[in-house]
């Protein structure tokens, strides 16, 4: 048994080698793995990923473990990648490289940023980008560009993170105001047809499906368009459950996310009607503009109650976007159309802060997951580009803008043991009322 072996995970090994040796990088990661191969009996931390199941309200891990996971939100697109700076369009193993590369930071448990620990992370929401579906025509998709991204990206990716203890929630397609168009509605099952049936990725254990991003209005059947009412709810359900009825039917039992209207914000609807299906929970956002509530706790729970809770009382939820950091009035010089007033918020304490309520909130709920929105605001600037480095310090960590940044590294260790377990700790629990 060697020292590496006893004293470091996989993960931490890779971390170490990247670290220490970098000019030697591929052969260390090498060697340090497989010395820690010959001792099975060392274990790897969080480098489970069981088959999770939607029971009741939660989710469930294979001993009957309520499950709750934590990540962040990935986007498979350069830009937001460090500017460009990893890889480049249809540049697949350069996006591959850096997307594992991320996931090694975001699941490392060495200390990091002067803390005593590392990240805790254990689920991704990967983003694709839309050109690797390009040209689409009203009713086709580019397929051979689909075909040769999920072969050479997505299959290895999951992969990986399997390995590393990380679920992927995959998310293809956006969609504009006028959301629930036929043409869209095509696309959707054209390529959610082809993800479920694929022989790698059909109910693979650690992939689950959010069927699109953002709905905003649904055609209600009168031929009117809106994002509030019953009618407009029905409409939607009534518009994705074609898409899930098309993975079922192709035999793949992978979670599905539902999204709601209002850009994810709206599911009072989905109290009286909701999609059909097993395995099926609600992918949500929320952020300090929504709904108006700021940093007021009473507001923030008023609004979950509101918006959100007649889903999770019924099924798991997913917040697979959240984000808050304290905007100026001088950040104008290099936002002039104030988008940083949608995450206008700070983490706080349990009298005043968006963050904080609702983390206390969803605490509160039992049932929820989250995804920070996203690698570029919580990893800043490293040696090889000035945001999304994955070996760059925290980002956005100036103790004035209180950040979901800082907050989400301190949860994840604080939420390290919402994921699967080993054995039997805990059982699914009622919701608490609120």
């Amino acid at each position: 048994m060697t020292l590496t072996a006893l004293f470091f995970s996989r993960l931490e090994a890779k971390q170490v080698a990247r670290q220490l040796f970098p000019y030697l990088r591929k052969v260390a990661i090498l060697m340090i793995v497989a010395l820690i191969s010959m001792a099975p009996w060392v274990a790897t931390e969080g480098a489970e990923t069981p088959k999770l199941t939607v029971v009741g309200c939660q989710l469930q891990d294979p001993n009957g473990n309520a499950v709750q996971l934590h990540g962040w939100h990935q986007p498979a697109e350069p830009w937001h990648c460090g500017q460009g700076k990893f890889w480049k369009h249809a540049d697949h193993q350069g996006e591959l490289r850096y997307l594992e590369e991320i996931v090694d930071t975001f699941t490392t448990h060495m200390p990091l940023y002067g803390y005593s620990h590392g990240w805790y992370f254990n689920q991704v929401r990967l983003g694709m980008d839309g050109a690797d579906l390009r040209p689409v025509t009203a009713t086709n998709i580019n397929m051979a560009e689909l075909q040769k991204w999920t072969d050479d990206v997505l299959v290895p990716f999951t992969d990986y993170c399997e390995q590393d203890g990380v679920y992927v929630i995959l998310l293809p397609v956006g969609c504009p105001v006028k959301s629930t168009t036929p043409e869209l509605q095509q696309e959707m099952i054209q390529i959610w047809n082809y993800f479920s049936s694929h022989p790698r990725l059909q109910s693979k254990a650690n992939l689950q499906f959010e069927l699109c991003n953002e709905p905003v209005e649904a055609q209600a059947a009168d031929g009117s368009w809106g994002m509030a009412g019953q009618k407009y709810s029905d409409a939607l359900v009534n518009w994705l459950q074609p898409v899930v009825d098309v993975i079922r039917t192709n035999g793949a039992d992978n979670i599905i996310w539902i999204p709601g209207l209002g850009w994810q914000s709206n599911y009072k609807g989905f109290a009286k009607k909701t999609v059909s299906g097993a395995n099926i929970g609600y992918a949500v956002h929320i952020y300090p503009a929504f709904g108006g509530v700021g940093d007021n706790p009473r507001k923030i729970k008023h609004f979950w109650n509101s918006q959100y809770k007649p889903i999770a009382d019924k099924a798991p939820v997913n917040i697979t976007e959240v984000w808050w950091r304290r905007w100026y009035d001088e950040d104008v010089k290099f936002d002039p159309n104030r988008y940083g007033g949608l995450f206008n918020g700070v983490t706080g304490d349990d009298k005043w802060g968006f963050g904080t309520a609702l983390k206390n909130i969803t605490e509160k709920q039992g049932n929820v997951s989250w995804c920070f929105h996203m690698t570029s605001n919580l990893l800043g600037k490293g040696p090889r580009a000035d945001s999304a480095d994955p070996q760059g310090a925290l980002n956005n960590a100036d103790p004035k803008r209180d950040s979901a940044a800082v907050a989400a590294f301190k949860w994840s260790y604080e939420w390290r043991d919402t994921g699967p377990r080993s054995s039997t700790t805990n059982n699914p629990s009622t919701i608490r009322s609120q």
